[in-house]
């Protein structure tokens, strides 16, 4: 039996156990040596007037609320290759109105050339400005729990990206020609939407190890997926599939198949076909939870 061989993203460094926060750095002089800051959104100006010191910085957590822009000057922190934006709820917001608690990113965000992992999970977004097309070294973009009903056009353009996370969106579609340019993706997750098709085009993307699928509208699965040859795990969870096309193409790399919750794994025939063609495959009818 094969094991699981999840891939680590980057911001998972043990760099990042040495996060430090704004008031910690009040009154130091010299603050060249910080890697990793998070900030308050009360902290930002004064943060900005002390932006020159930070010639080392790595990694910022901003919390904002939903009306506050990033600091002026973050694109001279030539160093800088990871951004998180957490949300912080002003007590005047709407908590019943998403829409009125919806976040947007300033323009000039595509000006962080440097950045590597761009973190924008669960702060509402609806859509994404196209100048982040020019962060041509993004590897990681995540966009988890966010209000996404359509594949934002500057993705297609992250030409870098390693790994990719739009897990519970909104989105019903993929644009077959926009997800076929992200031919360096390694990790692919829309775990809680709306699909009821994956594009034959995802085949394009031949390093991907990872594929995420779990808790959508897919009834069928396209031969574009089964042309993955690279495919460690295939998660299936969740969704509408009675039937599966003939995975033998996935034999030689596929590790974890996850089809629990699929009328599928109630269908013997099914299941043994799956069994037969992939000997080496664990594959997961029922919940391992």
């Amino acid at each position: 039996m094969k094991t699981l061989t999840t891939l680590i993203p980057l911001f998972l460094s043990a760099s990042l156990l040495c996060m430090q926060e704004w008031k910690e750095l009040k009154q130091v002089d010299d603050c060249s040596a910080v890697q990793n800051l998070i900030l308050q959104s009360d902290e930002v100006k004064e943060f900005g007037s002390k932006l020159d010191q930070f010639v080392n910085l790595k990694r910022i957590t901003f919390c904002f609320h939903s009306d506050q822009k990033l600091p002026r000057g973050l694109e001279k922190l030539t160093s800088l290759t990871g951004l998180d934006v957490k949300r912080r709820i002003l007590k005047r917001e709407n908590k019943d109105n998403p829409l009125a608690m919806c976040m947007r990113l300033p323009l000039d965000i595509g000006q962080f050339t440097t950045l590597q992992l761009l973190d924008l999970s669960d702060i509402q977004l609806q859509t994404l400005p196209i100048t982040m097309c020019k962060l041509k070294n993004l590897k990681e973009l995540l966009l988890k729990g966010n209000q996404i009903e359509h594949w934002p056009s500057c993705l297609g353009r992250l030409s870098s990206l390693e790994n990719l996370e739009l897990d519970h969106n909104k989105l019903k579609e993929l644009p077959p020609v926009e997800l076929a340019r992200l031919t360096n993706l390694e990790f692919l997750s829309l775990v809680g939407n709306e699909l009821e098709v994956i594009p034959q085009s995802v085949s394009s993307l031949q390093k991907l190890n990872e594929l995420h699928l779990d808790k959508n509208k897919l009834k069928q699965l396209t031969c574009g997926v089964i042309a993955l040859t690279n495919l460690q795990v295939l998660s299936l969870e969740n969704n509408n599939l009675s039937v599966l096309p003939s995975l033998k193409n996935l034999h030689s790399s596929l590790e974890c198949l996850f089809l629990y919750g699929n009328p599928v794994c109630d269908n013997d025939v099914q299941t043994t076909l799956l069994n037969t063609a992939l000997p080496d495959t664990t594959i997961y009818f029922c919940s391992i939870e």
